[in-house]
């Protein structure tokens, strides 16, 4: 059996499919830690995983972050997702990797399996000396550079074309240099901090790693070559009655109507943004409009067929849903894919603008890519998600597909794998 030591930076949207590989491993016999931030605990260890609490300094809630970063109250839009993605991620990379450190000075460690955005494991995956293997788990739209495929940022879609190759290559050196510029440098300096070079563009690092655990299914990501081989699990993330009950209204629901299910996430406080136009927009349509939003979230008074929760267990809601419309993470749509529920996905932010792109790509859905969407717009999109059967057929596409990926077997094989790189515990 494997020693493995788990990484994910402390926002729950990470933290959820890294414990789920975490807890696959530990019920397969292997030796598990799970490197996160305090507030997830309880989460971790109810799980049957050891948990290891990050550095105080770089231990954020995310759920006070204005606390934590003051100036981040004064930003808006570009400057925020900037400010955030050098605070939150970029910047702590210096104490994550001495935590790394330490715990595989202090421990025989076979694999480490990093999501995508804790970047704390990027000097470990360039260190050319003996090492654990060092594994991606891929809880992001994929980003690893290829012919054809645009830059991350852009919310393209993919082209096989001259024009579109030259667009993307110059889209990618405006974003690297104009957009991400003093992000680079900032990456350079945490980088240096723990003894490592930055070879490249810091959001091409998986680029860096031997191998990556993607958690969605091929139908969902754009085809692409690389060195780097790719093993899609399908999603890992699970939300069931053990972790929240249904609610008491939902027997009440009316069968004979289609349900639809909107949440725009606990880091949007604003439900301008998504959730009323939503709300909106179902004036006059015969349905079930299931709302997620947590209790501080003001939503006035809310007509008869609407009901909302602040958490709702997924995998016993999804089956029943006609509709899907999220603000766009990774995770909620997989588990769209994973119960072949078409997807109106509508964010800009972070990588909600990529997620949007690949709803649209794939067929699951509307992607639009945007932070806000007018009353009208939204009413347009769910007429059509909710009529077109087009949009029905391609999500249980991928549906199939989910159901034929190997789900945790694929994070056991990727640790386990030892043709990788050196480690004196092989």
């Amino acid at each position: 059996m494997s020693s493995v030591l788990v990484c994910a930076a402390p926002f729950q949207g990470h933290v959820a499919p890294a414990l789920a590989a975490a807890e696959g491993l530990v019920q397969r016999g292997h030796r598990t830690r799970l490197l996160t931030g305090s507030r997830f605990r309880d989460q971790v260890e109810r799980a049957g995983v050891e948990w290891v609490p990050l550095p105080a300094e770089v231990d954020f809630d995310e759920t006070a972050m204005d606390e934590w970063f003051p100036q981040r109250r004064e930003l808006r839009g570009l400057a925020q997702a900037k400010f955030d993605l050098e605070h939150g991620f970029l910047r702590p990379m210096t104490a994550q990797a001495s935590a790394i450190d330490r715990l595989i000075a202090a421990e025989p460690t076979d694999a480490v399996l990093a999501e995508t955005m804790f970047f704390g494991v990027i000097p470990l995956a360039l260190n050319t000396g003996p090492r654990p293997r060092v594994v991606a788990l891929g809880c992001n739209p994929l980003n690893l550079p290829a012919v054809g495929v645009p830059p991350v940022g852009t919310g393209w879609a993919p082209t096989t074309g001259v024009a579109g190759r030259v667009r993307n290559a110059a889209a990618r050196l405006a974003i690297e240099r104009l957009v991400f510029g003093s992000l680079q440098s900032a990456a350079a300096t945490a980088a240096a901090g723990a003894g490592a070079r930055l070879p490249g563009f810091v959001m091409d690092w998986l680029s860096w790693v031997d191998e990556i655990v993607q958690l969605t299914v091929p139908g969902f990501e754009y085809p692409r070559e690389g060195t780097v081989p790719v093993r899609f699990a399908g999603p890992l993330s699970r939300s069931g009655d053990g972790d929240h009950p249904l609610p008491d209204w939902w027997s009440g629901l009316d069968p004979d109507r289609p349900t639809v299910l909107v949440t725009q996430g606990s880091a949007v406080p604003d439900p301008h943004n998504l959730i009323l136009p939503v709300v909106e927009a179902t004036e006059g349509m015969a349905l079930n409009l299931v709302i997620s939003a947590p209790d501080s979230m003001d939503l006035g008074r809310l007509p008869s067929y609407a009901r909302r929760s602040p958490f709702l267990p997924y995998d016993a809601v999804f089956p029943r849903l006609s509709a899907f419309v999220t603000n766009g993470g990774y995770g909620g749509v997989g588990f769209a894919i994973r119960h072949g529920v078409p997807v109106l996905s509508v964010g800009a932010s972070e990588d909600k603008g990529e997620v949007a792109a690949r709803v649209r790509w794939s067929g699951l859905g509307i992607g639009i890519r945007r932070n806000q969407i007018p009353r009208a717009r939204a009413e347009r999109a769910l007429h059509r998600l909710l009529s077109q059967q087009a949009y029905r057929r391609s999500a249980a596409r991928l549906q199939r597909q989910a159901a034929e990926a190997p789900g945790i077997e694929s994070v056991v094989a990727a640790v386990s794998d030892r043709r990788g790189a050196p480690s004196r515990w092989s």
